[in-house]
C-alpha cells in the first residue's frame, strides 16, 4: 500500500506523482492547498486550526478526522492513524509539502519525526530532493548522476561504506569529518551501508543542487 501525506508547508504541483498512491491524506492546512492543485484527498486529519471555510465546503464529501491533541503534530496524527489502521499493509509513505523556508523549525521537525517513525517506510519529498532516515544497507539503483548528502543522525553512528560514488569519504576520528555533501553517484548500482546507528540521506532529484 502506497500512501501520500500532504502537509501545510510550501506546496508545489504533485498531482501526477500521487496518482499511483492508494491513499492520499491531507493534514489540516494541507487541505487548503489541495484546492489550488486540484487534488481530492481521501482523508483530512488534524486539529483543523488552519482550515479555511472554503475548504470545508469544497471537501464536504471527504472523510474528516478531527484530533485536538496538542502533543502531536498533524503529520504525527496522520502517521499514527495509518499505523493503527493499515499496519503491515504499508509499503511506502511519501510526505509532501512539509518543507518551508519561512518555518525552518517545521522542516527540521519533519526530519526528526521520521526517526521516531523509523519502522515506517517514510520519504520526505521536497520539490528538488528526497530525504530518508536510513540504517543498515540502502540500495540506490538507477540514480546515476544524482548527488547525495549524508549526515549522522544518532549517537551510535559509525562510518558508512559507500559504493558506486565519486568519493569514498573518510569518516575516521582523525579526519573529524562527520558528514558528506554532494557526493555524486557514478554507477548504475550504488549502495550505502551504515554498520551502526542511523543517518539522514538526502538525494537531489535533478543531479545537482538548485536554489
Amino acid at each position: 500500500m502506497r500512501i501520500a501525506i500532504l502537509g501545510n508547508g510550501q506546496p508545489y504541483a504533485i498531482k501526477k506523482e500521487i496518482n499511483n498512491h492508494d491513499l492520499v491524506i491531507a493534514t489540516d492546512g494541507g487541505a487548503n492547498y489541495c484546492i489550488k492543485y486540484k487534488i481530492k484527498p481521501d482523508l483530512i486529519i488534524g486539529d483543523f486550526d488552519s482550515i479555511k471555510e472554503q475548504t470545508k465546503k469544497v471537501f464536504s464529501d471527504v472523510e474528516w478526522k478531527e484530533q485536538k491533541d496538542q502533543n502531536t503534530t498533524d503529520t504525527e496524527k496522520a502517521l499514527n492513524f495509518i499505523k493503527e489502521k493499515y499496519g503491515d499493509q504499508i509499503k511506502q509513505v511519501d510526505l509532501y509539502w512539509m518543507a518551508s523556508l519561512q518555518r525552518i523549525d517545521h522542516t527540521m521537525a519533519t526530519i526528526f519525526m521520521m526517526a521516531g517513525y523509523f519502522e515506517l517506510p517514510l520519504t520526505f519529498k521536497g520539490k528538488n530532493f528526497d530525504a530518508q532516515i536510513i540504517s543498515g544497507e540502502k540500495e540506490l539503483n538507477n540514480k546515476k548522476g544524482q548527488t547525495v548528502s549524508l549526515f549522522p543522525f544518532s549517537g551510535d553512528f559509525t562510518a558508512p561504506i559507500m559504493k558506486g560514488f565519486q568519493w569514498q569519504m573518510d569518516f575516521s576520528p582523525d579526519n573529524k569529518k562527520i558528514f558528506s555533501i554532494s557526493n555524486k553517484i557514478i554507477d548504475a548500482e550504488a549502495n550505502i551501508t551504515i554498520p551502526e546507528g542511523m543517518a539522514l540521506l538526502i538525494i537531489n532529484k535533478e543531479g545537482k543542487w538548485k536554489n
